[in-house]
């Protein structure tokens, strides 16, 4: 056991004086007792053996004698010998030391005027690899989890079992009230010591034929009624409390109200509806009568109309009914609480106004009709599909903004087509198909496009399209040529397109996947520089290249005949290559000037690989198996660019930048090697019928 001093000094006008820093401190009795010094001013003075020890203080001439009596610790105790607390709970920790010999039993070790085994009564509690403990025993766990702690003092073991639970409390956050056919999304909080936290846990309803919980934190209203939502949370020990909340909520019916005015009118006047009055929250909206008409709603639309549950769009035989939003109040969007149903003969169009599905998971769906979004307009749904049961969708972004927050479906069903024109603007979508079932076309001129993971042309009969002539397009997925007949076409003819995961050309049997690059950038690269271009999965791949620049992770193209790369014209920048398509790689087309470029890696040709006429292979890296040089080799990079097979040079091979020209096998030379700037390592056969320039 430990005990600290500090000194102090009388002085003659009886003042004190903390002379702790400036004294000399020493055991009179180093057997019984031994002196050490602390940064912080303290002493520390250590029991070596039972009975009295003397220590002497001294300062400037003066001295001092005190004794302690020194005793053997003969038991202790801890205090709780059970903790229980939740993640993030400070937990005190007691130490209760017993001294037979003084007849002193239970004292307080925990205090800082004692030290023991382990200095500053420290209990380390280690989980996972995690310490959950700090000093001066206040221990706090940063995980849930149980066990026993040995603790050792005197050399008397002791054991101290733990739990540390999740959560002490949780809540549930529903809305109050839900629409039949609206779907909300809940949350579920979990309370422990390091605040709140949001939790995916069991959640239930009492009444699913009122109220359905769907997964993924989603409610769904059913029938007129109540339900009660309930989360319930185990604890991962059966020390733990099994947590629970519950919520009750309503389920209203919407009333339904149609447009009934054969002509053009104001979204907020009475006479034009049939229930005699505007649209009032939770409404489901109808604009379905004959006749050519349009429903305006603008900057005087009264706030208390704007928001319905639903909203149907279309129009008998030749007619065409239209909502136009246009100079909304950018605070006071038209919110729906379902979607909108845009049927043939139907069109919405949004100027300078916003529609807004209020939660995750309302669809716009179907879109049969024309949606306009332009000049700063908004539209912000779940989903959309273009072409589902009655008529070809259009959707157009004309300087507008549109984000789906789930699927964009193009051509939906077998005869009905859906096409999207981006002229400016932008739109964002999650997951889904250009051409699904029937043909479908997006088509971008200006603005931007980001879609996650898109397939194009998926089943037969589905040729779907992407053609890129300005502006930007950023793709996660996208696989050309999906099922057994399925055309998938993307065409880059201007601005720049970017792939960060892979771009698959003809990906089940019996598919066709079609890239052309005329003009324009397309990225095909990631991070750790794994994004692929793969030409002809199951499936037949053709990858034509005639302008523009290609630049790519990884570009393989191994599915024998069904593999087809037509290198004419532009760039064309790899980091690896694999071709195993029964042809030879051919660069260009012997007139337009055409380059691959080399990022480093290795490019391997089954049946070897051509430079012609006015094409250049250029970088580092390691071009294998046998090829022809008709063009120019241009080795830049600094590094080495290094040939495995039997090359054969009929033009020219230029090392620059201090870049070596390596050869593992026979090089023939019947046109130029320039190695003024470079230099060359022919470890294989060298023929030299040309010149060397150097």
């Amino acid at each position: 056991m430990v005990n600290r001093f500090k000194a102090y000094g009388r002085y003659s006008d009886g003042s004190l004086s903390d002379l702790t820093g400036l004294i000399t401190l020493s055991s009179l009795t180093p057997a019984r007792a031994t002196i050490r010094p602390l940064s912080n001013g303290f002493y520390r003075i250590y029991g070596v053996a039972s009975g009295v020890a003397t220590v002497q203080v001294a300062y400037a001439g003066v001295t001092n004698k005190i004794t302690q009596q020194i005793a053997q610790m003969t038991d202790y105790t801890i205090d709780p010998s059970q903790l229980q607390r939740t993640v993030g709970e400070p937990t005190d920790v007691k130490f209760f030391g017993d001294f037979a010999g003084l007849g002193i039993f239970g004292k307080d070790l925990s205090s800082s005027e004692f030290d023991y085994s382990p200095e500053f009564a420290t209990v380390q509690y280690f989980v996972d690899g995690a310490t959950v403990a700090n000093s001066y025993a206040v221990v706090t766990a940063t995980s849930s989890a149980r066990g026993a702690n040995e603790i050792v003092g005197a050399g008397i073991f002791r054991t101290q079992s733990f739990t540390w639970c999740s959560f002490y409390n949780i809540s549930l956050n529903a809305p109050a009230t839900i629409s039949v056919g609206e779907t909300q999304q809940v949350s579920v909080t979990g309370f422990n010591g390091f605040g709140p936290v949001d939790l995916t846990t069991k959640i239930t309803s009492d009444n699913p034929a009122v109220l359905q919980y769907i997964g993924g934190g989603r409610i769904v209203g059913v029938a007129a009624g109540q339900a009660t939502l309930a989360a319930t949370l185990d604890n991962p020990f059966e020390e733990c409390d099994t947590l629970a909340d519950a919520d009750v909520l309503t389920v209203v019916a919407p009333t339904a109200i149609s447009w009934i005015s054969a002509g053009s009118g104001k979204w907020e006047e009475s006479f034009r509806w049939d229930v005699g009055r505007a649209p009032i929250p939770r409404d489901l909206v109808s604009i379905t009568n004959a006749a050519s008409k349009s429903v305006t709603m603008d900057g005087a639309t009264p706030v208390s109309t704007l928001l319905i549950s639903n909203l149907t769009l279309r129009a008998p035989g030749s007619a065409t009914n239209t909502l136009l939003l246009s100079g909304l109040a950018t605070n006071s969007p038209l919110r729906l609480l379902a979607g909108v149903a845009l049927n043939r003969g139907g069109a919405l169009l949004i100027t300078n106004a916003a529609l807004i599905a209020s939660n995750n998971f309302a669809y716009l769906f179907p879109l049969d009709g024309v949606v306009e979004v332009k000049n700063g307009g908004t539209l912000v749904s779940g989903g959309a599909s273009l072409g589902v049961n009655s008529g070809s969708g259009l959707l157009q972004i004309l300087g507008g903004r549109m984000h789906l927050l789930s699927e964009l479906n193009l051509g939906y069903n077998t005869g009905f087509t859906g096409t999207v024109v981006v002229t400016g603007g932008e739109l964002i979508a999650g997951s889904g198909y250009c051409g699904l079932s029937a043909p479908g076309a997006l088509t971008v001129s200006a603005g931007t496009v980001s879609w996650d993971n898109v397939r194009v042309g998926e089943f037969g009969g589905a040729a779907g399209s992407i053609t890129v002539s300005n502006g930007t397009v950023r793709l996660g997925l996208a696989d050309l040529g999906g099922q057994a007949g399925g055309l998938g076409t993307l065409t880059v003819a201007g601005g720049v397109t970017s792939i960060t995961n892979a771009l698959r050309l003809g990906v089940d049997s019996g598919s066709t996947g079609v890239l052309a690059v005329t003009t324009g950038q397309l990225f095909i690269t990631n991070h750790p520089t794994v994004a692929q271009l793969v030409v002809g999965v199951a499936g037949r791949g053709i990858f034509t290249l005639s302008g523009g620049l290609v630049t790519v992770d990884q570009l393989r193209a191994t599915s024998g005949s069904n593999s087809v790369l037509n290198f004419h014209a532009g760039t064309l920048a790899a980091q690896t290559t694999a071709i195993t398509n029964a042809q030879p790689f051919v660069i260009g087309n012997g007139v337009a000037a055409a380059t691959f470029r080399s990022r480093g890696g290795a490019h391997s040709f089954a049946n070897g690989w051509r430079v012609r006429s006015n094409a250049t292979f250029t970088g580092c890296g390691t071009l294998n198996n046998n090829g022809l040089i008709e063009g120019r080799i241009l080795a830049d990079c600094g590094g080495t660019l290094t040939f495995s097979g039997i090359v054969t040079n009929n033009g020219s091979m230029i090392a620059t930048n201090g870049t070596t020209l390596r050869s593992l096998n026979t090089l023939v030379n019947n046109g130029t090697i320039d190695i003024r700037a470079g230099k060359t390592n022919f470890s294989g056969v060298f023929i030299n019928n040309g010149t060397i320039v150097q």
